[in-house]
């Protein structure tokens, strides 16, 4: 909403289109308001020269992305802008709705996670266009199609819609994992640090945590991790990944190494269990097969609501067995939702068109890791992978500070510990916006 002082007296708006140039004004002789709108639509794979973005072997239907990017010389197009005039008592605002989003300069630049993506208008047509029934009975259509669909993109046997991510992560823990037992991961992993304390509530179950590296766990952290066949201790009954790793700023995990774990607990009849909440960020960087991938694992929970853009809901992925006994917990969790097709066709529209643009969001962070890396009051930045970048200070008590000069600048970060910033790049940040954060930081006085 952009306020525009006006006479009470007001008449009916007049639109025109002057050049490159869209104009509204007012018979009350409103200030000129000139919105210069540029932008491109993405190119697809197909019908372009462009090659495919290397994706692994993700096996998805060709995206049709909504996006729009900064048009190459020549290639301007003019936005199709509908307003209506919205009086609040002696002040008038002119409220945009653009046919498709993209970034503008009056906009909020959001860093604080990729949660923050808004649906797009086909997304959200998806989800007003959804047949629905109830999910508790089995019976919503949507929903089902995007468990079946979920299922046979990772090669598993059922998938089960959930709320959030929390909530798949802790039906998984409380179905692999009996009361008094232990469950192996590591000490920045989300399902111990951000989940409320989940594993205590919810299951009653130990902790044998880890330090690792950057989040990541090795097949030599997890066999010192398990616990003997001693009265003494906890049984341990469950491993728990995380790819990519929040704290470890978006850290992926060698493909390797979590097949040798895997082979480990197999052998020692342990169930693995994978928070995959950023796990397609993985799959477009790694090159692994999603089938292979996920056959190392018992059970994977996988965020439709971070970097894939659906406005809410996770899956949990897992056999047959696995899931009727996650669907039993769903419920007692009070997670039996009914006509939920309306948000799973935003979830089955996001896994059908929303994965392969990822690297776009990776690149945004790799042009934020350099600028932030000469900056002369950042000591260091975690080196970027994904769509994560965490910068270290050297001064820890200018934190706050930073966070607060780049909000005045219209730009949202957030602190990620003692001297820590945190940028997610994601969807609803485009190249215009990374331009203009990394203006603002370079004009930083820390």
């Amino acid at each position: 909403m952009l306020p525009i002082k006006a006479n009470s007296n007001a008449g009916s708006p007049k639109r025109s289109k002057v050049g490159k140039w869209i104009c509204f004004d007012t018979s009350i002789n409103l200030k000129l308001l000139l919105a210069k709108c540029t932008m491109a639509v993405a190119p697809t794979a197909i019908g372009s020269s462009k090659k495919r973005l290397n994706t692994g072997s993700i096996n998805v239907p060709n995206p049709n992305p909504e996006k729009k990017v900064n048009p190459a010389p020549n290639k301007t197009v003019i936005a199709t802008i509908t307003y209506s005039i919205v009086q609040k008592s002696k002040k008038y605002a002119v409220q945009f709705k653009f046919k498709d989003y993209f970034y503008i300069k009056n906009k909020m630049i959001d860093f604080r996670s990729d949660t923050v993506t808004m649906p797009t208008d086909k997304m959200k047509e998806a989800m007003l266009s959804a047949t629905l029934g109830d999910d508790v009975f089995c019976e919503d259509p949507t929903v089902n199609e995007l468990e079946a669909y979920a299922a046979e993109l990772f090669g598993m046997e059922k998938a089960l819609y959930c709320s959030s991510g929390t909530q798949t992560n802790q039906i998984a823990i409380n179905v692999h994992v009996q009361p008094g037992g232990e469950l192996v991961t590591s000490v920045e992993s989300h399902i111990y640090k951000y989940e409320g304390g989940g594993i205590a509530k919810n299951t009653g179950a130990s902790v044998r945590l880890i330090h690792g590296n950057r989040g990541r766990l090795t097949l030599s952290d997890v066999e010192e991790s398990v616990n003997p066949d001693d009265v003494h201790f906890p049984v341990t009954q469950l491993v728990c990944l995380e790819d990519t790793s929040n704290r470890g700023g978006g850290a992926i995990y060698d493909f390797e190494e979590i097949k040798k774990i895997s082979t480990f607990c197999k052998d020692n009849r342990l169930p693995l269990h994978l928070d995959g909440a950023r796990l397609m960020n993985a799959m477009v960087e790694n090159g692994v097969d999603l089938k292979q991938y996920a056959t190392q694992f018992d059970s994977i929970s996988l965020c439709l609501s971070k970097g894939l853009g659906a406005p809410v809901g996770s899956l949990l992925l897992g056999s047959n067995d696995f899931i009727k006994q996650s669907r039993r917990v769903r419920k007692v969790f009070g997670g039996g939702m009914r006509q939920a097709g309306i948000i799973a066709a935003g979830g089955l529209y996001a896994l059908k068109n929303n994965i392969h643009r990822l690297k776009e969001d990776h690149a945004h962070a790799k042009t934020l890791e350099a600028s932030l890396n000469a900056l002369p009051w950042v000591k260091e930045v975690v080196p970027v992978e994904t769509n994560i970048v965490v910068a270290i200070l050297e001064d820890k008590s200018k934190r706050d500070l930073v966070i607060n000069e780049l909000s005045k600048r219209g730009i949202k970060i957030m602190g990620f510990g003692p001297g820590m910033l945190r940028f997610v790049t994601h969807m609803d940040v485009c190249d215009s916006a990374i331009d203009q954060t990394v203006e603002a930081l370079n004009k930083l006085i820390v």
